[in-house]
Parts: structure tokens; C-alpha cells; sequence
């Protein structure tokens, strides 16, 4: 078979790197249009960290919780984890780490 025609691989075609100059490029303009609707790089920042945040709970018997906690009351947090939402006690608890990569992002910009 000639190099005509034999099928293209579609990751090495022109296609696929149009594809994806296009598709960066608007991801960017979203990115873009994202940080100058809130109003700088650092609330950008924030707001995106609030949506992807996951807050940690450190079990004294070595376990780790990640999740949202969604309340505190009386002494309990109602956390939510993927699958299911529990009560921990702060019996329980060793340490509380919230809004962690809302932190990080900050730090990092």
C-alpha cells in the first residue's frame, strides 16, 4: 500500500490539531471572559476554587473524610461525601481542614 492510501491515524491528522487550537482557544475565552465578569484574576481564583472544593476531616482513628461539610450543629458537622452524607461527633474528629484548595489557588496566584 502506498502512503496515500493508507488510513490515517486521527491523533496525527490536521483535523485533530485544528480540533484542538479551536477548542483551547475557547477554552481560554471562557477562562477569559470568566475572570473579567468577577472581576479580577484572584476572585476568578476563588470562584472556581469554590465550585471544585473539597473540604478534609481527620478521623482519630487515622481515617480521612473528603467532602463538603454542609452544617454545624450542636458540637456535630453533617459532611457530604460522594455517596453518602454522615454525622460526625467531635469525639471523632482530630482535625478539620476547610475550603483547602480555595487556600492553595490564593496562595498560588
Amino acid at each position: 500500500m502506498s502512503e496515500e492510501q493508507m488510513p490515517q491515524n486521527f491523533f496525527n491528522s490536521r483535523f485533530f490539531v485544528v480540533l484542538c487550537f479551536v477548542l483551547g482557544f475557547l477554552a481560554g475565552v471562557v477562562v477569559g471572559l470568566t475572570v473579567q465578569w468577577t472581576g479580577g484574576k484572584h476572585l476568578g481564583v476563588a470562584k472556581i476554587g469554590e465550585m471544585l472544593d473539597t473540604d478534609f476531616i481527620y478521623l482519630k482513628k487515622g481515617g480521612l473524610a473528603q467532602g463538603q461539610i454542609l452544617a454545624e450543629e450542636k458540637g456535630q458537622i453533617l459532611f457530604s461525601m460522594e455517596n453518602a452524607t454522615l454525622t460526625f461527633s467531635p469525639e471523632e474528629i482530630r482535625w478539620v481542614d476547610r475550603d483547602h484548595y480555595t487556600r492553595y489557588l490564593k496562595e498560588v496566584l
